[in-house]
């Protein structure tokens, strides 16, 4: 969940609007405003936009709200402001809406509120949720559109000029034929993470796998690669050398590795790619066993082609209790006996990461879980442009 706060400390100023992205089913989002509750009894009420708009609540209505103990929600409907869209999308689907954004908040029962366009969408919801919404309130809401004894130019009279010629031309102009491609498909992310194996990298690679903001909205679920150099499978044995942990006598095969992941690439440029570990862990870790490798025509390959880093990191502190949490699942525990060899290794991953060509990001995993860390790796693949030519 992004969220995105203001420095003041009252919950329901303007500046203090917590915005988040909640997932739906059929894998798209909903942008979502929240002002936070003044205090636990307050009413959440949820502000359904006008059209065109944005879910932002009302700002002027904020003291009001305070005064009578109110909590505003409001969220962009699909196709608006951050919201991911719905082709054809009917009024109905407002009332699922409403109830994953209550439910993402943790709101039992709330009331409804709207303008203008938001009105079928409000009224949808207080017919289909009754258990849950305990007063509808409807403001300037358009009537229904053609029905007997209502003409077109009747609907459109009192209507200030900008609203009523634009329905007007809505009503009378043919529809431009859309493309039926998903333009949201062609995002094409590619992520190397890197960090100890203390650190949830390859649970947050999955997870950024399957998030609507990073891979885009999706109606199935496809495979996007996971590729990693931990493969242990340069030899047969338990756990086995890697591209990372090679002897000496297998440095020409794991090159050779490397040289085939970046043809692969290369090869299929137009394709997400999430990679956990890769070649700035072998620099690292062929480095502190006394065999220095150079890899850095690799780094400027993968820059080349898009790729991006995530170093995942975490507070020294708190390398006992992830160690704890590795040995429940761990088939080596011993490898952790001595939680020095982590953190000599992520203070030399972060001198790697500096000398890299790739775009990076420092994550501390320290405090979050996996869902808020994969939220916050989409927000910055947004903001850097980094999710490919949709992105």
């Amino acid at each position: 969940m992004t969220e995105q706060t203001g420095p003041t400390t009252d919950p329901l100023r303007t500046d203090r609007i917590t915005e988040l992205d909640v997932a739906l089913r059929d894998g798209g989002v909903l942008h979502v405003y929240d002002t936070g509750p003044s205090d636990e009894g307050a009413l959440p009420v949820l502000w359904h936009h006008g059209t065109p708009n944005t879910g932002h609540p009302p700002a002027p209505l904020f003291d009001t709200a305070t005064e009578l103990g109110l909590r505003w929600v409001g969220y962009d409907r699909p196709g608006y402001g951050g919201s991911t869209p719905a082709p054809d999308r009917p009024v109905s689907p407002a009332a699922t809406h409403a109830e994953a954004v209550a439910d993402a908040l943790g709101l039992d029962r709330f009331a409804v509120m709207c303008h203008s366009g938001g009105g079928p969408h409000a009224l949808a919801c207080a017919a289909m949720l009754s258990s849950r919404v305990v007063a509808a309130v409807a403001v300037a809401r358009l009537a229904p559109y053609g029905p007997e004894g209502l003409e077109p130019a009747a609907y459109t009279a009192g209507m200030a000029a900008p609203g009523g010629s634009a329905l007007h031309a809505a009503a009378h102009v043919a529809p431009t034929p859309r493309r039926t491609v998903d333009q949201r498909r062609n995002r094409t992310p590619k992520v190397v993470l890197e960090g100890t194996r203390l650190t949830h990298k390859t649970d947050l690679a999955f997870a950024l796998q399957e998030h609507p903001r990073v891979t885009g909205a999706r109606r199935y679920r496809y495979h996007f690669p996971l590729v990693s150099a931990e493969w242990g499978t340069l030899t047969d044995e338990p756990w086995g050398q890697s591209l990372i942990s090679y002897a000496p006598a297998n440095s020409a095969v794991a090159r050779a590795g490397y040289d085939a992941w970046v043809a692969l690439f290369r090869a299929h440029r137009y394709y997400p790619w999430f990679v956990d570990r890769f070649h700035l862990s072998t620099q690292v870790h062929q480095a502190a066993a006394g065999t220095p490798v150079d890899l850095d025509d690799v780094d400027e390959a993968l820059a080349d082609l898009g790729f991006c880093l995530v170093h995942c990191v975490r507070r020294p502190e708190t390398f006992p209790a992830a160690r704890e949490a590795r040995l429940l699942v761990s088939g080596n525990p011993s490898q952790y006996d001595d939680l020095n060899v982590f953190i000599a290794e992520q203070e030399a991953m972060v001198r790697a990461v500096a000398r890299s060509s790739m775009p990076s990001l420092t994550l501390d995993v320290s405090d979050g879980d996996v869902a808020t860390l994969a939220d916050r790796v989409a927000g910055w693949l947004e903001k850097e442009r980094l999710l490919g030519p949709s992105g």
